[in-house]
């Protein structure tokens, strides 16, 4: 008499996945938490650099003649959040992914039943979060130290705005990444392209002190519209006189950030490079 066996198969554990997410999100965290330099200028050196113009301008005023106006730290708060944001976004995207290609990393990926779209969305996740609380620590710092005056609905409305910047930083970097083969060179780029949004864009020096061909040029950079659609809602319940960096309507500004993150996701994903 043959007796039939069944073979039995292992039941599937339910959220392994999400569990191997979770899990790829924390070790993505720690990496960031004990790399020193990464936590350096992405943490300390934007305070430190708010806490010195803070020091310069802390009691200055927009208008002089208006003591209701607002403070101008309160104006250049929001500017130095997006030279965070593309500090960490920028250079410190493009130079990671730069890195984990040239250790092969990605390609060890490629080898493991762990999707892609994991390991980038885990990634996403914890450097939106760091802009996120980072933003917020300089808004604290400001507030605290220097008197800065936001409105307190604008707070909560600024943080889908951040969050969208972030991620527009991180696309360029990704950008950066895909196009530039060499750690060394990504650098090098990713320098060339933070100082000019970084000095262009009105966030450091006013638009109207620049030339005119540069102030065209200013007025579309990335950086300057970031700086708009963070400024408004942080803004909102106080007279400036000009909220806006560019002059360019808040529409036009919001519209212009959601292009260039569209165009430049697009191109990162079309020239990914795996090694």
């Amino acid at each position: 008499m043959s007796v039939q066996v069944n073979p039995v198969s292992e039941p599937k554990v339910v959220g392994n996945g999400w569990r191997r997410f979770g899990v790829l999100t924390q070790t993505n965290l720690l990496i960031f938490i004990r790399n020193r330099a990464a936590m350096f200028w992405t943490i300390l050196f934007p305070i430190v650099y708010m806490l010195l113009f803070g020091a310069i301008f802390g009691s200055q005023r927009i208008d002089e003649a208006n003591p209701a106006s607002v403070k101008v730290i309160s104006f250049m708060i929001p500017g130095i959040v997006v030279m965070s944001l593309m500090s960490n976004g920028i250079i410190g995207n493009a130079s990671a992914m730069a890195e984990w290609r040239q250790r092969g990393i990605l390609r060890r990926v490629q080898t493991t039943p762990l999707p892609i779209w994991q390991m980038l969305v885990s990634r996403i996740i914890v450097q939106s979060a760091v802009m996120v609380v980072q933003a917020f620590l300089l808004i604290g710092i400001g507030v605290l130290v220097f008197g800065a005056s936001f409105d307190t609905l604008g707070l909560a409305i600024a943080i889908p705005f951040i969050i969208l910047s972030a991620l527009m930083c991180m696309a360029i970097g990704q950008t950066v990444a895909a196009l530039i083969a060499k750690p060394e060179t990504v650098q090098i780029v990713c320098q060339l392209i933070f100082f000019p949004m970084l000095f262009l864009s009105g966030i450091i020096i006013p638009l109207p002190q620049l030339p005119e061909g540069l102030q065209i040029v200013g007025k579309f950079l990335p950086s300057g519209l970031m700086g708009d659609i963070i400024r408004a809602p942080l803004l909102s319940g106080y007279s400036t006189g000009a909220v806006s960096l560019t002059n360019l309507p808040f529409l036009v500004s919001l519209a212009g950030v959601i292009i260039y993150l569209l165009l430049f996701v697009i191109i990162s994903a079309r020239f990914f490079k795996w090694n």
